[in-house]
């Protein structure tokens, strides 16, 4: 039992740096062809947003996930003004 939960910790860590790795070099690229950050930043939410609606939830979890991904949203817009 203590071995899969080793398991989990390892996978979900490797998950997250698996993103953070595909985050970076989309965003990199980016860069390189000199796309807006703000374009980026919305690109990445849209993705996130469409990855949820594909999954077929629905009832409630479905409009929280997306309440979320509207959130991410807006506070993309408001940081990409204010900073």
């Amino acid at each position: 039992m203590f071995l899969y939960i080793v398991f989990i910790i390892i996978g979900f860590f490797l998950l997250m740096k698996g993103a953070d790795f595909l985050v970076d070099g989309a965003s990199g690229i980016a860069k390189k062809f000199k796309i807006p950050t703000i374009i980026i930043g919305l690109t990445i939410v849209a993705i996130r947003n469409i990855n949820a609606r594909a999954y077929g939830k629905s009832g409630l979890r479905h409009w929280v996930d997306i309440l979320i991904c509207r959130l991410e949203m807006l506070w993309e817009v408001i940081l990409q003004i204010y900073f």
